[in-house]
């Protein structure tokens, strides 16, 4: 009887998940599994899953970055622009001049900002929230993917309804980890949850009717459904040397002795190809490695050897990602819903 009762309220679970983004799966592997000690009471698990709400989940402040206080190179500089005069003139276009075609199926706008690491792409988004004068929801995914069976689909739905009830910009970095491509063989429940959550994600984005931005490093990764919701994506690319100079002269401030030289001018045409993120750890670095050899500054031999630990870190990353790729085949929806209804068109 408990089983049956069990096996109905899965059925139902299943009926209620379905939708034309998460078709029925044809086959759904049970498994069991030792309850985590920190859960092993229920009530216990059950507080746990209502203590850490939205708190743990949603990060939530007024952002700290204006688009004067982001180095970008210029072209980029232009297509953040555009991004917020794409919020801010949205209701004229569509109300005025009668441009609803531009946001058809697409209500919210959404954004999506993509590049090497430490490019700038997290602090330009809350330069778009300020710009709009809005605050930001900065979503935490290792909360927002929770361990209990149903909790990452009502979480991703928490997070969209505390953004619009705050009018805030929701910015999801590392969104690959969330728009990337459906499975198209379901053979365990984990994959199953990975499809229904990426459905609630695209439905949530749907409805919504304000502001997303989504940076990654991956945008290979990302879904074709998701990326066809992307009213605008920006390519983040490395500094050039107007932007390093803006970005050395900004870690160096001034209370940091140099050597005679040594200059953000002198650096930045020194050191090419870095990040933003890579001139601030080089400022870190060249500072310790002074003051370990007893140096009172800063000179170029200190900030070599910081270049050359920037350069190792980025090997030892390179060699990390040297794997084999068994498949980079994509698949059509059509395909995907064969796939699913096992093989059946």
């Amino acid at each position: 009887m408990l089983l049956d009762c069990m096996i109905e309220k899965m059925a139902q679970a299943v009926k209620v998940s379905h939708s034309k983004y998460n078709p029925f799966p044809h086959e759904i592997i049970i498994r069991s599994a030792a309850v985590p000690k920190e859960s092993s009471n229920e009530q216990d698990a059950q507080g746990q899953r209502e203590d850490g709400g939205d708190a743990d989940m949603i990060e939530s402040y007024a952002p700290r970055f204006s688009l004067d206080d982001v180095a970008l190179n210029e072209k980029v500089r232009e297509q953040i622009r555009t991004a917020i005069a794409a919020v801010r003139y949205k209701k004229k276009m569509v109300q005025e001049w009668g441009m609803s075609e531009q946001f058809a199926g697409n209500r919210a706008v959404i954004l999506n900002f993509y590049g090497k690491p430490g490019t700038g792409k997290s602090m330009a988004a809350e330069a778009i929230a300020q710009a709009l004068g809005k605050n930001v929801y900065h979503i935490n995914y290792s909360q927002l993917e929770s361990k209990y069976v149903g909790e990452t689909p009502k979480n991703i739905r928490r997070a969209f309804e505390c953004a619009a009830k705050d009018s805030a910009v929701l910015i999801f970095d590392e969104a690959d980890s969330f728009l990337g491509k459906r499975l198209s063989s379901v053979t365990q429940s984990a994959d199953y949850g990975v499809n229904i959550t990426r459905s609630v994600l695209l439905m949530e984005l749907e409805k919504f009717t304000g502001v997303v931005v989504f940076t990654t490093n991956l945008i290979s990764n990302y879904d074709e459904a998701f990326k066809r919701r992307i009213l605008l994506s920006v390519y983040f690319e490395m500094p050039d040397e107007q932007a390093r100079k803006k970005i050395w002269a900004l870690h160096l401030g001034g209370k940091i002795p140099l050597e005679t030289g040594v200059t953000a001018d002198a650096l930045a045409a020194r050191y090419t190809s870095i990040s933003g993120a890579d001139i601030k750890d080089m400022v870190f670095y060249a500072a310790l490695r002074a003051l370990e050899q007893g140096g009172e500054t800063l000179g170029f031999p200190a900030f070599d050897y910081a270049h050359g630990t920037i350069r190792e870190r980025y090997r030892n990353q390179d060699a990390e990602k040297n794997v084999e790729i068994v498949s980079s085949k994509t698949i059509t929806e059509e395909e995907y819903q064969r796939e699913i209804n096992g093989g059946e068109g």
